[in-house]
């Protein structure tokens, strides 16, 4: 009678054993798979942010060309004003060398010494 008492005792912690070891190998494997979609969903968001962020790269560089552009074409209006200007300049001051002289150093940004 002791004996099977034992018997059912040890079966009974056998049992246990076996029902918490398997729960804890399924708590285990829950927590792999929360791991799984919690780095799956970081590289989701990583990868949005390097969309985004080369987007914005290319908005920026297409933004710098169109200044680029803007600016040369305003420095060849700027260019063929100027050298209009210095004709007109030329024409109006050729009998007087000294105001000649001060209006092209003005209009080239230059330094008039006499």
């Amino acid at each position: 009678m002791v004996l099977s008492c034992y018997n059912s005792v040890i079966d009974l912690c056998v049992y246990f054993w076996f029902v918490s070891k398997r729960k804890l190998f399924n708590l285990l494997l829950e927590q792999k798979e929360n791991h799984k979609k919690e780095i799956d969903l970081i590289n989701g968001i990583n990868a949005e942010k390097e969309e985004i962020k080369e987007e914005i790269k290319e908005k920026h560089k297409e933004e710098i060309e169109r200044i680029e552009k803007e600016h040369d074409i305003k420095i060849q209006d700027l260019e063929e004003e100027k050298q209009e200007e210095l004709l007109s300049t030329i024409e109006e001051k050729k009998d007087k060398p000294d105001d000649l002289a001060k209006d092209i150093a003005a209009l080239l940004g230059a330094k008039h010494v006499e």
